[in-house]
């Protein structure tokens, strides 16, 4: 009975160890996913910031980003559409690699020294 209990014991110890692993890959997922820790509503406030109801609408037509658009309105649609949320966090992706992409520019062309005209004396 002893040996019985001893080998369910390091049964449920091996599967803890094993869940340790599963969870620290998916941390390290997690630290990789740009989404993670960003509620819904501060994607939506950022892209309102940046872009505009406007443009949001232009790019995922919804009524909610139209027709007297607010955050609530637009939280409320999104928690009840799945292809809603997964296109607007998409559009969040896609604006955040457009300026992850104009940072770089920007910072290799302050490393060029710039060439001013120069100016005769007389």
């Amino acid at each position: 009975m002893k040996t019985a209990n001893c080998e369910h014991f390091l049964q449920l110890q091996e599967k803890s160890l094993n869940l340790g692993k599963t969870n620290s890959s998916l941390e390290n997922m997690q630290k990789n996913n740009p989404l993670h820790g960003k509620t819904l509503e501060s994607i939506l406030q950022e892209l309102v910031d940046k872009i505009g109801w406007i443009e949001m609408n232009r790019r995922v037509p919804i009524n909610c980003f139209f027709s007297h658009p607010s955050i609530k309105s637009s939280l409320k649609f999104l928690r009840k559409e799945n292809w809603a949320r997964i296109k607007v966090e998409e559009m969040y992706l896609e604006l955040i690699q457009n300026s992850n992409d104009y940072n770089n520019d920007f910072h290799q062309l302050g490393n060029v020294q710039e060439k001013r005209p120069t100016t005769a004396s007389t």
